[in-house]
């Protein structure tokens, strides 16, 4: 069967008169063929080198390269030159057809043409080139055959050769007598065993074992002997001088050309000292382990017990300062002691978080987020400080590097917190400059990521004008707890922001460089992949209002405060009970439980450690019953592990909050789930969205995804308006002004001008 009989026949129609392709198109589709069409040769000759068609139908005079340059390319180009060129054109000169044929056509057709005529011209081409076709195919499967014989004879003295002389051991067992003896061995058997060859053949199959006959796994091997299957199997052998030797033996069953079985060939290995090494790999994989283990207890522990009582700092400080009446000295103090637990908190995570990367508890949270609005908030945090100290502070940022993006926000911002702190802490004269560019792109998934786009190396700098790191300093920078001689001298930090900046840049892909002159500066240098995101997957950052009321109009919420510690209790109800809600408090699941069956809470804030009965228990008591599913329960946990979340969650609460939390995340997670509504201090909340126009430009096409744009480019050059019309399905709505141009152009036979775009790209 050949290629035209199995596959539907494509002709390539050149021509560039709309008209006349037009009419070709027409005439052609009656005979049931795939039709591309291009309207210059330049294009022509790039659709059949893409996509070789079986037939072309050549004009002549065409603008840029006329149909003979045409045909003398595609005879050059060993892809393309066994196409048969029917010439079709307006030029009836005898030397006209002359050149045609010289240059490589098979048929000449003179317009105006009969549609009969060309049709039959076509059919006559294309069966010659069948028959072309099938001798070719009837000459190549001869040689094949040939060169399989050739290389069958030449794989069997191979193959007898390593059998022969395999490190193996190999075995040939006969299958059709009862005992199933053994009838070959090669050197390997002989050499892993210490029999000879004459010593073994005759022997049944499983002389070897000397004992533990009762294993699962030779259990294994005498069902598989028993039904003519296959077995992969580990079998504690015995060598001809009494040694025991671990056996991995995989036993294949072979049959004749009828599919009866007649023997089984087995390949063994001694891996006594691979089995001697996973022994001691799993033994020390489960002290590593229960080291693990250990660590984890001590971070939960430790979490919960340093963020609990800083959460009554931070949470009574916010609600002193909500007050009306302070007085200008005490708002002053109680900043004072807000920055301080919030400095406190900092020193904590930054515990916590080397704590959990050398425990492997860390991973990527990856998000979609505007990486410029991330920049400019980083440069707004740190301006301030900077001008106190008479610094320049100055952000370059590449015109080329993408603005929406997908990562690890949290730590990408720890980052650049931990190196501009630096920064600033170690210069008094000059200033620092954060240079960010764009670095190598991957159309890829990278294997450590979460990307669903392509994604992109993004580069970081640091530079600063300070007192620069010693040379001899280098190498401890970035251990856990060692500081430079300039660090301990200013008597701040715990030399933990490097270490873990380090590990999270290198979880996201890359690592920190540093250069550095001492007297003169430092430069920070680090990469990071990102994914790719659209602006419409990003959401937009909600402006922070305080809470001053309950709106008008609701009902009274009840909402119940589980805690064991009363400090937690109480800050809670201050803070909710001023503004309307309705609160009680348990010390304990279990008298969570009473008030809950009683009183019927609308949102339970739970504690999850607490004596008695803890929130764990509780809440799974309340949320099996139709009368708890109605009930919010919001976990409130000092703890700092992100699986902790997943716990939580699965024993039935609602929504996770961490402590010490601030008190726009309570109103939004209580509004969340109850859909309440709250009046603030600021009303002014309006955002403008602005509806994106696009106009068929390089820019244009530019919105979208760059392998969306490469599989319309190799569409546009296969000329395969079917497939191009398929892509601009996936265009957004958004962007349905752009959609709607590519399809005019498709329609208009001007696939040229999408390619021209792309390229401009």
């Amino acid at each position: 069967m050949t290629h035209f009989e199995t596959q539907k026949i494509g002709i390539l129609v050149v021509d560039d008169t709309p008209a006349n392709l037009s009419v070709l198109t027409q005439m052609l589709s009656r005979k049931d063929y795939e039709i591309r069409v291009a309207p210059n040769g330049k294009l022509a000759l790039q659709s059949a080198q893409s996509k070789p068609p079986q037939l072309i139908l050549l004009d002549i005079t065409m603008p840029g390269l006329n149909g003979y340059q045409v045909c003398e390319q595609l005879k050059a180009n060993p892809k393309t030159s066994d196409i048969p060129i029917i010439f079709i054109s307006a030029l009836d000169g005898a030397d006209n057809k002359v050149k045609a044929f010289q240059t490589g056509g098979v048929d000449y057709i003179t317009k105006p043409f009969e549609t009969v005529e060309v049709l039959a011209r076509i059919d006559n081409q294309l069966r010659l080139r069948s028959l072309q076709l099938q001798l070719q195919q009837q000459n190549q499967q001869l040689q094949q055959e040939i060169e399989s014989r050739q290389a069958v004879e030449e794989h069997l003295r191979i193959l007898k050769r390593a059998i022969a002389e395999s490190v193996n051991g190999i075995i040939i067992i006969e299958a059709r007598i009862e005992n199933y003896p053994i009838i070959f061995v090669n050197t390997g058997f002989e050499r892993i065993t210490g029999y000879s060859s004459d010593e073994v053949l005759g022997q049944e199959f499983d002389f070897l074992l000397d004992s533990d006959r009762e294993s699962e796994d030779f259990q294994k091997l005498k069902e598989a002997i028993a039904t003519g299957k296959s077995c992969q199997i580990l079998l504690h052998d015995t060598r001809k001088d009494k040694t025991r030797f671990w056996n991995e033996l995989s036993l294949s069953p072979v049959r004749d050309k009828k599919g009866n079985l007649t023997h089984f060939i087995g390949i063994q290995n001694d891996v006594s000292h691979r089995i001697s090494i996973e022994e001691k790999i799993i033994r020390a994989k489960e002290i590593a382990d229960e080291a693990n283990q250990a660590k984890s207890t001590f971070i939960a522990n430790m979490s919960h017990e340093l963020r609990s009582p800083l959460n009554a700092i931070l949470g009574f400080s916010q609600l002193m300062a909500r007050s009306q009446g302070l007085s200008q000295s005490d708002r002053e103090n109680i900043g004072i002691i807000n920055r301080s637990g919030e400095h406190l908190l900092t020193l904590i995570n930054n515990i916590l978080d080397l704590s959990k990367i050398e425990a492997g508890k860390t991973v990527l949270q990856p998000v979609n987020f505007d990486f410029y609005r991330l920049l400019d908030e980083v440069e707004d945090m740190f301006l301030l400080r900077a001008e106190n100290k008479g610094l320049k502070l100055i952000f370059e940022r590449q015109e080329q590097i993408p603005q929406y993006v997908c990562t690890d926000i949290v730590k990408l911002r720890q980052i650049l917190i931990n190196l501009l702190g630096n920064a600033i802490k170690f210069t008094h004269v000059g200033g620092i400059s954060v240079r960010v560019r764009k670095g190598k792109e991957e159309n890829e998934t990278k294997t450590e990521t979460h990307y669903q786009f392509p994604i992109t190396q993004i580069h970081f700098d640091v530079i600063d004008t300070g007192v620069g790191i010693a040379e001899s300093e280098l190498d401890r920078l970035f251990e856990a707890f060692a500081q430079t001689q300039a660090g301990a001298e200013t008597q701040e930090g715990t030399g933990l922001g490097l270490p873990i900046a380090q590990k999270f840049a290198r979880l996201m892909g890359g690592d920190i460089r540093v250069h550095s002159v001492e007297g003169k500066g430092s430069t920070f240098s680090f990469d990071i992949w990102v994914g790719a995101a659209l602006a419409m997957e990003v959401l937009e950052a909600k402006p922070k209002h305080q809470v001053i009321a309950l709106a008008n109009h609701q009902i009274q919420y009840r909402v119940l405060v589980v805690d064991d510690r009363p400090s937690n209790r109480i800050l809670l109800v201050k803070l909710l009970q001023p503004l309307g809600f309705a609160v009680k408090e348990a010390e304990n699941g279990k008298r969570a439980i009473e008030i809950w069956e009683t009183w019927e809470p609308h949102l339970i804030w739970m504690d999850m450690r607490m004596p008695v009965m803890d929130g764990y228990e509780a809440t799974k008591y309340i949320k099996r019953t139709i009368k708890g599913n109605a009930t919010a329960v919001i976990a409130l946990t000092a703890s700092a592990l992100e699986e902790e979340k997943a716990i939580v969650l699965s024993a039935g609460c609602d929504d996770f909050v961490r402590k010490p939390f601030r008190e726009e995340e309570l109103f939004e997670t209580m509004a969340k789930h109850l859909g309440v509504r709250y009046v603030y201090d600021d009303t002014d909340r309006q955002t403008q969205h602005k509806k994106q126009n696009h106009i068929l430009d390089s820019g244009g096409l530019g919105v979208m995804p760059e392998p969306w744009r490469k599989q319309l480019y190799q569409a546009a050059i296969d000329l395969d308006d079917e497939q191009i019309l398929t892509l601009v399905a996936e265009i957004p709505e958004d962007y349905a002004n752009l959609a709607k141009a590519i399809a005019n152009l498709v329609n208009q036979f001007r696939i040229d001008k999408i390619i021209e775009l792309i390229e401009q790209i």
